[in-house]
């Protein structure tokens, strides 16, 4: 059993290897920069927390990560259609998303650097929440019954990571063509009826 005086020395330290592995990148990072970062003299004390870089990336995945609180979420939305569901899913996960874009960056340098296994493995550790919101969704009315609820719950995880991703890097006159409310809605109006014309 960890003592807080341990868990405080472990918090540094990847509240260290975070902001450097964030700044510098995963490979750009050494040992010796996080021990340096976390106020230790020498690397010898983080090796008594953590063996390698990678150990501490994957507690910072597992620690940072806003899945669990996503799924809770999702579980208290209210909506008994596709058409009510949708906007207030849309609305309150990009919401924790943006809260969380630090944890973005962590995810990318495990795709980048470990092709993104330890994510999986998070993700498959969270089978029993996806299938319930899978469960869910087959319920509800109003989605389209020739696709596979599967693709359904893809399509909105990339939209939503989509959305948050680009709110963060277009530049401003791009985002001021509409309001944050007018984005939202053409989102979530592609979303339920598609981009073709209709006619």
């Amino acid at each position: 059993m960890a003592t807080p005086k341990g868990e405080q020395a472990v918090d540094a330290i990847m509240e260290a290897a975070e902001t450097l592995f964030l700044s510098q990148g995963f490979n750009g990072t050494s040992m010796r920069d996080i021990a340096r970062q976390a106020g230790y003299k020498s690397v010898a004390g983080i090796y008594n927390h953590f063996p390698d870089k990678e150990t501490i990336l994957i507690a910072l995945l597992n620690t940072r990560s806003p899945y669990p609180r996503i799924f809770a979420l999702v579980d208290q939305l209210e909506g008994d259609t596709a058409a009510e569901f949708i906007p207030n899913l849309f609305q309150a996960v990009t919401r924790l998303v943006n809260e969380n874009t630090r944890f973005i960056g962590l995810v990318m340098l495990d795709f980048l650097e470990f092709n993104a296994v330890h994510v999986k493995e998070i993700l498959t550790n969270l089978q029993a929440p996806i299938v319930r919101i899978l469960q869910r969704l087959q319920g509800m009315e109003g989605w389209r019954k020739d696709v596979p609820p599967i693709v359904i719950v893809r399509t909105i995880g990339m939209l939503i990571f989509g959305y948050v991703i680009t709110q963060n890097l277009l530049p401003a006159f791009v985002l001021q063509m509409l309001t944050e409310e007018e984005w939202k809605k053409s989102v979530m109006d592609i979303l339920l009826n598609g981009v073709g014309d209709k006619q």
